[in-house]
């Protein structure tokens, strides 16, 4: 098996099992990258080779003509791209628990067969870094640059699928993937955002701008006090609550430095949310941080007013987008729309798709990203 760049087979590396004939020419000719893409990784095969899910998963009633092609990228997914060795089709599979089939075998459907595959996670990544298909994209920006990219990128899906229905999985890359081209990147902010982004998407009448008097002195950096000013923020979300005007120190807040973090008295609240986390502005510089009450923990969370600004736009059109599918999205890969969002986040501002530690330490702590995002793991409903 050769594993330079392209993971390729002989015809004698092949089990007799596989018996669909286009994917046995596909694994034999052009072969799968050996580097990790976008969406799928395929080290797997050049580990341990092309195995069943049967003797993979250690679960000897799985079909014996199900095999094990690869993985989502997404870290700790634990969901398999399994391939149906007498149809060719693709599928998303879980990760079963040990000595106990799935009952959904083989899983959602996922591509007709491996070629197509390729050629759709090609999409993505010709997307992302704006070349091939979409290197006209490179100095557009803005909504419409974003809804056009959805067309394509549906266009090619569905067409591929040839007739069958479109798995979640390819929606949710078509409707969410394309949101990073919305906002310009800025000059003096990380990002510069449409004009009316958040008033269209929140209301006219709940997005709080502010005046010079509703700004503490403490808040010196100027481009971070002409946006509260001039674009402002939403008043509130499902999960994000302004705190409401004039905006006040940490200190100011809480009366004084008692169980503060240090340089509170420039720290300034700008948002609230759900879990008791408080989003904060530091003055001086302009970047967003989270400080968690609980555990008196500060933590980056993104680089400026702007990005913040995105993120809470971008979390509600998820939900949008959701709720117009009828919840389809959600009910067949949660966490599969929780990775897209972080995706754009680490195209738009890397830091709001890190991942922080939670408020467990020690090993056994568990890290997930900006807080409204849902931690539900990386899998998929059968």
């Amino acid at each position: 098996m050769a594993t330079t760049e392209t993971i390729r087979f002989t015809e004698h590396g092949l089990p007799p099992s596989l018996t669909h004939a286009g994917t046995r020419r596909f694994l034999t000719g052009a072969g799968l990258p050996a580097r990790e893409g976008p969406l799928f990784r395929f080290a797997v095969l050049r580990e341990q080779g092309l195995r069943t899910y049967a003797s993979l998963a250690e679960v000897p009633a799985a079909p014996r003509d199900l095999f094990v092609l690869g993985e989502l990228s997404a870290p700790g997914s634990g969901t398999w791209v399994t391939l149906d060795g007498r149809t060719g089709a693709l599928f998303l599979t879980g990760r079963p628990h040990p000595g106990r089939a799935d009952p959904g075998l083989p899983g959602d459907p996922l591509a007709p067969d491996t070629g197509t595959l390729l050629g759709f996670e090609s999409a993505v990544a010709d997307l992302e870094r704006t070349r091939g298909r979409f290197a006209a994209y490179e100095s557009r920006y803005g909504r419409a640059a974003a809804s056009g990219a959805t067309d394509e990128l549906l266009t090619l899906f569905q067409g591929g699928m040839r007739g069958a229905e479109l798995p979640a999985f390819w929606w949710i890359a078509a409707l969410i993937l394309p949101l990073a081209r919305v906002p310009t990147p800025g000059i003096q902010l990380r990002l510069d955002l449409p004009g009316r982004l958040l008033d269209d998407e929140f209301g006219a009448g709940r997005v709080t701008r502010c005046e010079d008097a509703d700004l503490p002195a403490a808040l010196t950096h100027e481009p971070t006090r002409r946006f509260l000013k001039d674009i402002g923020l939403p008043e509130e979300d499902d999960s994000y609550v302004f705190p409401g005007l004039p905006l006040r120190t940490l200190t100011e807040h809480h009366g004084g430095p008692a169980g503060l973090p240090p340089h509170a008295t420039r720290l300034v609240p700008v948002g609230h949310l759900a879990d008791g986390t408080d989003i904060v502005v530091d003055g001086a510089t302009g970047e967003i941080l989270s400080w968690h009450r609980s555990t008196g923990r500060l933590s980056p969370l993104n680089s400026d007013v702007s990005a913040l600004a995105f993120t809470t736009w971008l979390l509600r059109r998820e939900r949008v987008l959701d709720e117009a599918h009828d919840g389809y999205l959600t009910a067949r890969a949660p966490g599969r729309l929780a990775e897209a969002v972080r995706a754009v986040l680490r195209a738009t501002d890397h830091p709001a798709a890190l991942h922080t530690p939670t408020d467990t330490d020690g090993p056994a702590a568990h890290w997930r990203p900006w807080p409204l995002l849902t931690t539900v793991p990386v899998e998929y409903a059968s």
